[in-house]
């Protein structure tokens, strides 16, 4: 019963935090009304053994800034003013959790493996990570947008709730291409990498690169 009570704990804590990563200092955005998910197809529950879940949901934005370059990438909305409105004008996603066994139930190590393809992709020009995000990208012009493939992973999503943290590594990266608003064409690429031993960050690597097509 009490690893049934994790799972369903984590079901309904997924519902609310898709796309957020262990490191929960990091900054996520939602809005609204939450995330719609549809009925998750279950791999193989309850027994021994790893446990599989897969399902769809639009879900909240992922974003990348890159203080250096500055430059802030957001994937996944594709109607802003609804976002911020109602929490709508999100893209689809497709998500895969696993829960791998541990001599205590309750401490089974989760990973989770998020994809989206063909999703918006939307690049800003700032020097600071926006105070009010709603208030930045409804009232600022981007510098480009487009579409983008995601892929967002971590290996160990609930290491920070409990005492014998796994070495944990997460992460993001978005490929794609936009269109400037002078019609230049750029190659996007962007990561973030996150490595934590337990007791600290240890790495950390997040870059969002726009190079224009066509140009030597």
């Amino acid at each position: 019963m009490k690893a049934l009570s994790v799972v369903m704990l984590l079901m309904a804590s997924l519902a609310f935090v898709l796309l957020g990563c262990s490191d929960n200092s990091a900054p996520i955005v939602s809005s609204g009304s939450g995330s719609e998910i549809s009925a998750p197809s279950l791999m193989k529950y309850p027994g021994p053994g790893a446990w599989v879940n897969r399902f769809g949901s639009p879900s909240g934005s992922v974003t990348f800034f890159d203080a250096e370059a500055e430059l802030l990438l957001v994937v996944g909305i594709n109607d802003f003013s609804s976002f911020c409105a109602v929490g709508g004008g999100r893209d689809w996603y497709l998500i895969r959790v696993v829960l791998l066994p541990d001599a205590d139930p309750a401490l089974r190590r989760v990973l989770r493996d998020i994809r989206g393809d063909d999703l918006t992709a939307v690049v800003w020009h700032t020097s600071s990570w926006p105070s009010d995000f709603c208030e930045f990208v409804l009232t600022n012009d981007p510098l480009a947008e487009g579409n983008a493939n995601l892929r967002v992973t971590d290996n160990d999503l609930y290491s920070w709730t409990h005492d014998k943290p796994n070495a944990n590594a997460w992460g993001r990266v978005a490929n794609g291409t936009l269109i400037g608003t002078d019609g230049q064409e750029y190659m996007l690429n962007a990561v973030i990498q996150m490595m934590n031993n337990g007791a600290g960050r240890t790495n950390e690597v997040i870059r969002v690169q726009l190079t224009p097509k066509g140009r030597n």
